[in-house]
């Protein structure tokens, strides 16, 4: 897989990582990450996994000692990502699937010249076939589940029955119909299984193995029930998209996660945003990172609880948390320390006062305070939604 990015200058060069100059426009950079993968680049189109998919465009590269005809070719397929200048390329060359994933026109024009190796294409001999709107609703997140089902069906290249061409046919009936090929019996478990682990995680060892190592049948049961990830197979536990599936269903399925992943600052943040009360189980030092801190309570203000004493008393992140949830000010609790107050908000008392309904007369120091500030918000769950 290759990504590619527009950026203003020029870096260091590396193994992985390269920068190309365009050749008549000086100041446009690209650079290129070269990244081997083992699974779905989940993680890498975290942000556009329920993006639509709105156009493909193929195009033909013939071969150069015969003469321009509709079988001797290589092919190709880019697709065009709703909401965003993202371009999605795939295509099989001899028995790797190769992708590429760029934003803006440099990088699509970077795609067009060049393969995921950084191998560069006879320009010369490429012929674009007229753009293709899309009218499935198809999302990247369910191509990406169809690309990581290929694995059970991928046949040796083999010029006559699999090649570049085959799976450019295979991948356009997918977005022009898109279905999952799925196992003879995952209807028949899965119906069991999904009604049974919404009070029962355990229920996923009771599916058959074929099922509890089909990543679409885990995604599925994980979204019914986060805690099932602590019964789900080893791999699944460390794959990014499982993982964060479970924790925004259920925030106590992070305590299921590998210690590694819990150490991934962009995990936790990613886990955060999409479920605050993750900060419950996130190791001290997140407790205590403010990103980490403030992404939690925008998403959900009682994660207040849960942050470290210093940043509870942090202005930015007490209105944040205020401003989700208003009964999060219950968790000031036990404190005499004051907000911080800047000198424009001095005159006008503490700034928290001004977003929320309580009197003015209310004091900033907690300690004398907490009956009264329990009977405007009363005690809550920790396992209320936001509001």
């Amino acid at each position: 897989c290759l990504r590619v990015d527009e950026v203003p200058e020029k870096g260091e060069n590396s193994e992985l990582v390269r920068y190309w100059q365009h050749a008549q426009q000086d100041s446009v950079w690209i650079k290129t990450t070269l990244i081997k993968l083992s699974c779905p680049p989940d993680r890498m189109l975290w942000n556009h996994l329920n993006a639509r998919i709105t156009a493909y465009t193929e195009i033909r590269q013939y071969w150069s000692v015969l003469p321009r005809n509709d079988i001797t070719f290589h092919t190709f397929t880019i697709l065009d990502i709703a909401g965003s200048d993202l371009h999605i390329l795939l295509e099989r060359k001899d028995n790797q699937l190769e992708m590429i994933i760029g934003n803006g026109k440099a990088a699509l024009e970077f795609m067009k010249s060049f393969r995921a190796i950084v191998k560069p294409r006879r320009v010369d001999l490429c012929e674009e076939q007229p753009p293709v709107e899309m009218s499935s609703k198809l999302t990247v997140g369910t191509l990406l589940e169809w690309l990581d089902s290929l694995q059970m069906r991928w046949k040796p290249y083999d010029i006559l029955r699999a090649n570049c061409q085959h799976f450019s046919a295979e991948l356009l009936q997918f977005l022009e119909s898109p279905t999952l090929p799925l196992p003879f019996d995952f209807i028949y478990y899965s119906k069991r299984v999904l009604s049974a682990v919404r009070n029962k995680p355990r229920a996923l060892v009771e599916a058959p193995m074929d099922l509890q190592t089909n990543r679409h049948f885990v995604l599925g049961v994980v979204r019914k029930n986060g805690k099932a990830l602590k019964y789900a197979q080893n791999d699944f536990r460390h794959d990014f998209r499982v993982v964060l599936t479970a924790v925004t269903e259920n925030a106590d399925a992070f305590l299921d996660v590998p210690m590694i992943l819990r150490c991934d600052q962009e995990l936790v943040l990613i886990a955060v945003q999409a479920n605050g009360l993750v900060l419950e189980h996130a190791d001290k030092a997140w407790k205590h990172c403010r990103e980490i801190v403030l992404a939690a309570v925008r998403q959900n203000g009682l994660a207040l609880q849960f942050a470290s004493p210093k940043l509870r008393h942090d202005r930015e992140i007490l209105l944040a948390a205020i401003w989700q949830h208003p009964a999060a000010l219950r968790y000031l609790t036990g404190t005499t320390k004051e907000l911080e107050v800047t000198r424009d908000d001095a005159e006008a008392g503490p700034a928290w006062q001004q977003y929320t309904n309580l009197p003015r007369s209310f004091s900033v120091k907690q300690s004398t305070n907490v009956q009264e500030m329990n009977r405007w918000y009363p005690a809550v769950p920790r396992s209320l939604s936001a509001i």
